[in-house]
């Protein structure tokens, strides 16, 4: 069961998405902190907050979030970029700061670790 909803979300990160739009993210935030971070000497509290953190973050896929946008002939700029993982925005920062284990580090630190390259033929 979630710890947070998805009007927390909604309301964390000022977004048009909708309950329906927003329910997958909370369900993989929710999947990822009961599996990674149950048993690792979080308080329920701090377990909440990574939840809404990380579904926030998680959420940026389908409304990313804006750090820079102007008006003028139309400029708009996105935070992070693939791969950064939880980097990738202040959400996923958060989530991190408050995973005092380190578990939520230590997963991004090792999938970020991957590379692809391509072939040239």
């Amino acid at each position: 069961m979630a710890r947070v909803t998805e009007q927390d979300v909604i309301k964390l990160m000022d977004t048009a998405l909708t309950e329906e739009e927003m329910t997958p993210f909370l369900e993989l935030a929710n999947v990822q902190v009961t599996a990674s971070l149950t048993g690792k000497g979080l308080g329920s509290e701090q377990l909440k907050k990574i939840e809404l953190n990380l579904a926030a973050c998680f959420a940026c896929a389908k409304d990313p979030y804006v750090v820079k946008q102007t008006t003028g002939r139309h400029t708009v700029e996105y935070a992070g970029k693939f791969g950064d993982l939880l980097r990738a925005n202040p959400y996923g920062q958060i989530a991190l700061l408050l995973d005092t284990s380190g578990t939520l580090a230590a997963l991004t630190t090792a999938r970020s670790a991957a590379k692809v390259e391509t072939l040239e033929l």
